[in-house]
């Protein structure tokens, strides 16, 4: 296996959620996660449908997903927002930017 490899198969951050709250483990194939604790990797989407999650990232960075909203961590530094909502704590030494649709939301030098 290559370092790339080795790599995309690290966890991005870890989650604990409440709730109804599944992960697309194949395309359009969703399962419930494990409340308590549960990785985050890269590329994969996270629904909250009549649930709520909490996300931390190695960075220090936070992530409160609201019920009905989809994410996705397409690297390790960039959020992918699907739909719904989440509230956010960055520190300000963090890299991270958000994808929004079309619109990303990049922190300025």
């Amino acid at each position: 296996m290559d370092a790339d490899a080795k790599e995309r198969n690290l966890p991005v951050g870890e989650m604990v959620s409440k709730g109804d709250v599944r992960f697309e483990a194949r395309e359009n194939s969703w399962k419930g996660v494990e409340l308590f604790h549960f990785p985050v990797f890269r590329g994969v989407k996270i629904k909250t449908e009549k649930g709520i999650s909490l996300i931390a990232l190695a960075n220090q960075s936070q992530f409160e997903v609201g019920q009905n909203s989809m994410i996705s961590f397409n690297q390790d530094d960039q959020l992918y927002l699907f739909q719904g909502g989440l509230d956010f704590r960055i520190p300000s030494s963090a890299q991270i930017s958000f994808k929004i649709g079309s619109l990303f939301i990049i922190k300025s030098r």
